[in-house]
This record gives C-alpha cells, sequence and structure tokens, in this order.
C-alpha cells in the first residue's frame, strides 16, 4: 500500500506481511516532472520487487510454521513478545534476501528457541545469532562450522580411530566450503561478532586431538597424524586443512557457536546446544 498511511489489517487466522515504510514502498508524492528523472520501469520493478518480498516472506513462514509443529515446542513461549518479534525480524529478513538469507538455518534456530529446552541465556543468544545469520553467505557459515568442529566437538565411544572416519564425511561436506576463505571474508565474520582472530597464536591441532583421543594411545601428534591419515582420511582431511589455515587463532563467540551448532544439526550431526552454551 502506498499513500498517507500505511496499514494492513489480517482477519481470522492470517498473518500480515507488510512492507512497509522500513522495506521497500516509499511515499513521496513525486511531481510527473519528477517522475521523469527516474528510468522508465523503475517503479514497476519496485512493484515486482514488493511482489517477490511477499512471496519470500510467505514461503519462509509456512516453512517456520511446519518446524514449529515438528518441535518440541513451549506454548508459553508463542505468547512471548520477544520470541514473536524475533521471527517477524527473520521473516523480513527472508523476505528481502529469499535463499540468500539462509532461510533453513534461521528455521532451525527458531525451533531452537522455541523449544522446551533452552535456558533463558540460551534463547537470547539464539536470538542474537538470528540477527546475524541473514548476513552471512553459506562459506560463512561453513567457517563457523569448520571451526567448532574441529576444536570444541567431541566424538564419544569410539573404539579405534576408524570410528572418526563417519563423522569426517559429513564435517567435509559443512567444512569444506569455507576451505581457504580469504581474509577479507574472515575479517567480515570477525564483524558480525561471531569470532575473534589472534593472529600469530599458535599450536598443534594434531597434538590438541591426540590428547582428547587419548584413548588411541599415540605417543605423539606425528603418530596420530599418520594414524588418522590411513585409517580416517576423511576426518584427517578437515583436520590438514585447518592446520594449514592455522585456525587455532579463531575463537568462535557464543553467537558463532549457536550458528555452527544449527548448521552442523543440520547435517545429520545432531548437537546439544546446552553442552556449550551454559
Amino acid at each position: 500500500m502506498v499513500g498517507d498511511k500505511q496499514e494492513q489489517t489480517a482477519e481470522g487466522e492470517s498473518i500480515a506481511l507488510q512492507a512497509g515504510r522500513d522495506i521497500i514502498n516509499i511515499n513521496c508524492n513525486f511531481s510527473p516532472d519528477e517522475v521523469t528523472r527516474f528510468p522508465n520501469d523503475f517503479f514497476q520493478k519496485r512493484d515486482e520487487a514488493d511482489q517477490q518480498f511477499q512471496h519470500n516472506a510467505r514461503n519462509f513462514l509456512l516453512s517456520v510454521a511446519d518446524s514449529l509443529k515438528a518441535a518440541s515446542i513451549d506454548s508459553e513461549k508463542l505468547r512471548d513478545p520477544d520470541f514473536q518479534m524475533a521471527i517477524t525480524d527473520a521473516v523480513k529478513a527472508i523476505g528481502r534476501k529469499g535463499n540468500k538469507g539462509n532461510p533453513d538455518l534461521l528455521t532451525r534456530l527458531i525451533a531452537e528457541r522455541g523449544s522446551k529446552q533452552p535456558s533463558d541465556f540460551v534463547g537470547i543468544v539464539i536470538s542474537e545469532a538470528m540477527q546475524v545469520v541473514p548476513r552471512l553467505t553459506p562459506p560463512h557459515i561453513s567457517f563457523l562450522s569448520f571451526v567448532h568442529f574441529v576444536t570444541s566437538v567431541t566424538i564419544t565411544g569410539l573404539i579405534d580411530v576408524s570410528g572418526l572416519e563417519p563423522y569426517g564425511r559429513k564435517a567435509l561436506v559443512f567444512s569444506s566450503p569455507a576451505f581457504n576463505l580469504p581474509e577479507a571474508q574472515k575479517r567480515h565474520i570477525v564483524y558480525t561478532g561471531c569470532c575473534s582472530i589472534i593472529k600469530n597464536l599458535g599450536g598443534n591441532i594434531y597434538d590438541h586431538l591426540r590428547k582428547v583421543y587419548s584413548q588411541f594411545g599415540c605417543a605423539n601428534e606425528i603418530e596420530f597424524a599418520n594414524v588418522i591419515k590411513s585409517q580416517a582420511p576423511s576426518f584427517r582431511e578437515v583436520v590438514r586443512q585447518f592446520q594449514k589455515e592455522g585456525l587455532l587463532s579463531c575463537t568462535l563467540t557464543s553467537v558463532g557457536q549457536a550458528i555452527a551448532i544449527a548448521n552442523i544439526s543440520n547435517h545429520g550431526l545432531k548437537l546439544d546446544y546446552s553442552e556449550w552454551l551454559k
């Protein structure tokens, strides 16, 4: 609606999705002479953009509805204005950006935010993560997942090193888009508040993991590297790339962890937020 007032009502069970002044429609009452200063199809394209916004927002909201139904949702949280506003912000973001706003990841975060499990702190972190996700590209999200998997995820109950391989294969899928990510893009991830990177903060990830998986009895990092190379090659490839890029210099914030956990969970490795967000 373009005019002196920006109003929209929803009847029955419908939800109003208004592009409004802050998204697309701006009523400036241009004179005929002023209109001629714009490209011929400018206003037509704005109308098309508005229609695309509504289409993106509607489809996303429907996917959110399906996700909320499938999850263990706390009905009281549906009354929470903060939760509802978080959903509204996500709908606006996807309305504007479509698939480039990472709707699948946002849908998972919304379902987790509305579940019965999260503490107040986890809820705050997830809400912040929902604000950040539309400002990241898939490789940025892969980067956070890559760092979190290698530094913070421990596979328990393993009998031998080969047990790491199935997890390594999944990790390659969600990590490889971030391999050799340009420094400028890493700085953007830092800017969004997802991580910090301290250059020249060294360390050997093989030695770190050797201690994490001490049950394998490797005497040093070289032995550990050789063992995973032969028995868990996919896992080794993830670790090798991590060491090559010196990513022990990267530390995720709670927001970065929440995004990584959601993305890794979307790739079949279900992680519990409460293990890291306490």
